[in-house]
């Protein structure tokens, strides 16, 4: 008898079916089900509802948090056979760990065809219905080009004294506590092939002078290098790493950065099974200490369409070949803007290089006010990481991308400004009825500087609506009524009859 898991989702009709037929033939069976229903099937198999680990909050894109809780359930279990749709890509991270060495060496994951998301699109003759399309796509193709792979897999990975050498390439200005920290994670790694540069971007503070100087001597007796050169940016000073690296694999991080104990080993391990070009993982992020992330971030790799809008092939710190690293030209050397990782990872892909993601948290990236996506220019940064896919575009149509990259900047920034209008109404609202004045009326205030910051006229008439009538319950008519005579004014002037009316009942209800 075979243990045997079926993934479900409410769209597949024929699970108790296939269920069904497996118990015939002996086996127990578990449904997974994603959509969260549990019920009991038989005495020889049973409905377990997919939980999510909530003791993090995880960040993903697309289909990836379905496919992350999936494979965090499963590689805890002990199952002989797994079947996913293949629709929907729920099986990504599952079939990307088995490919790359890490989990499920017992386990024969298999695919059933259901149809794909573009395919049901099409056959439907539908839009996409947003960027989410673009990246499930992805994950549904990777996942039956692993299941192949894995099919038709005969090499056996290298005997444990051939695994190759990594140089670990670390970035330093000015921040020598902070270095210190991310050399004592890499001195205590789990794997032994390894050397360390770290390259000095013109740091300028004594302590930092001092640290350097300090570290230099520590670093002689190991073999190790410190580069010490003016300060020309991250992408210099990565590329100056990479120049006196000795390993067969890069692997990039920031001064600001925490290593997991098994962080090289892990990626090793899936650099010698997947033979990937390039390796990025996920993370977890952190403001006070490393010890208690605010948040799990997921990336899914290599999907290339889905780059041009986001960043979804992961971050800086990861592991390169170095053949790779010197075939795509290093890093660019811009100064004054950020995104040089997305840049490079775009350019490489386009180039037919292989980007896979290790499921797998590696790494801990420490959030700062200073940190340069948020005091470098948004515009610039995002023209750096357009770069690649204007090169790669016929000249006809490189006026298309900037607009379409802007455009779904614009949707991303609607969508969180949105949320935050939503909740601080809703919240300003509930405070407002049990006569919390100052709580209610700090909440509404940031409802309505979001939906400003929106520079949607009609979206901020109708906030100004929502408000006043919070205020209302607050006993606050006379604010209330200036505010909807200021909504009644912008709509006014752009024309919305509809919201006008509104407003203007909303003030009548008032006398």
């Amino acid at each position: 008898m075979s243990r045997v898991c079926i993934v479900s989702t409410k769209s597949r009709a024929d699970t108790k079916e296939r269920a069904a037929l497996l118990r015939e033939d002996g086996n127990e069976v578990t449904i997974l089900d994603v959509d969260g229903h549990a019920q009991p099937l038989s005495s020889s198999s049973s409905v377990i509802p997919l939980a999510t680990d909530t003791s993090v909050v995880v960040r993903a894109r697309g289909g990836g948090t379905n496919a992350y809780a999936c494979y965090v359930w499963l590689k805890e279990q002990s199952f002989e056979v797994v079947h996913f749709p293949d629709h929907g890509g729920l099986g990504f991270y599952c079939l990307m760990a088995k490919h790359q060495g890490l989990a499920f060496e017992s386990t024969e994951i298999r695919l059933d065809r259901c149809g794909t998301t573009l395919a049901i699109r099409q056959e439907r003759a539908e839009f996409l219905h947003g960027l989410g399309d673009l990246e499930i796509d992805y994950m549904e193709r990777e996942c039956v080009a692993l299941e192949q792979k894995l099919d038709q897999r005969t090499k056996a990975a290298p005997p444990l004294d051939e695994w190759p050498s990594v140089t670990v390439c670390i970035t330093h200005f000015n921040r020598p506590s902070y270095l210190a920290e991310a050399i004592a994670s890499i001195l205590a790694q789990d794997y032994a092939s390894f050397d360390v540069v770290v390259v000095d971007d013109g740091s300028t503070d004594p302590a930092a002078l001092a640290y350097l100087d300090e570290l230099e001597s520590d670093f002689e007796e190991r073999g190790w290098k410190v580069i010490r050169q003016e300060n020309r940016y991250l992408g210099a000073a990565r590329n100056a790493a990479a120049k006196h690296a000795r390993g067969d694999y890069l692997l990039f991080m920031d001064d600001d950065n925490v290593a997991l104990p098994f962080e090289i080993s892990t990626f090793a391990t899936a650099a010698v099974n997947s033979e990937a070009d390039i390796l990025t993982c996920f993370m977890e992020c952190f403001r006070e200490s490393p010890d208690e992330p605010d948040y799990r971030r997921l990336f899914l790799g290599g999907p290339w369409t889905a780059g041009l809008f986001h960043n979804c092939f992961g971050d800086a710190n990861a592991l390169i070949r170095r053949s790779a690293f010197e075939e795509v030209g290093g890093f660019t050397e811009d100064t004054g803007v950020t995104h040089e990782d997305w840049e490079l990872f775009a350019t490489a892909v386009s180039k037919g290089m292989r980007l896979e993601v290790v499921p797998e948290v590696l790494f801990r990236y420490r959030l700062s006010p200073e940190g340069m996506i948020r005091t470098t220019n948004g515009y610039r940064n995002h023209q750096r990481s357009l770069r690649p896919y204007m090169d790669s575009a016929p000249a006809r149509l490189r006026d298309v991308l900037p607009l379409a990259q802007a455009l779904e900047l614009r949707s991303q920034k609607r969508t969180e400004l949105d949320a935050n209008v939503s909740y601080n109404l809703g919240a300003g609202a509930a405070l407002a009825e049990v006569g919390e004045s100052e709580s209610a009326t700090t909440h509404l205030l940031t409802a309505l500087k979001a939906a400003q910051n929106a520079g949607d006229p009609r979206w901020l008439a109708e906030t100004m609506i929502s408000v006043a009538s919070s205020l209302v319950v607050l006993g606050d008519a006379q604010t209330a009524d200036q505010t909807l005579k200021s909504a009644i004014g912008l709509a006014e002037e752009s024309g919305d009859t509809e919201i006008v009316e509104r407003a203007a009942l909303a003030r009548k209800r008032l006398s």
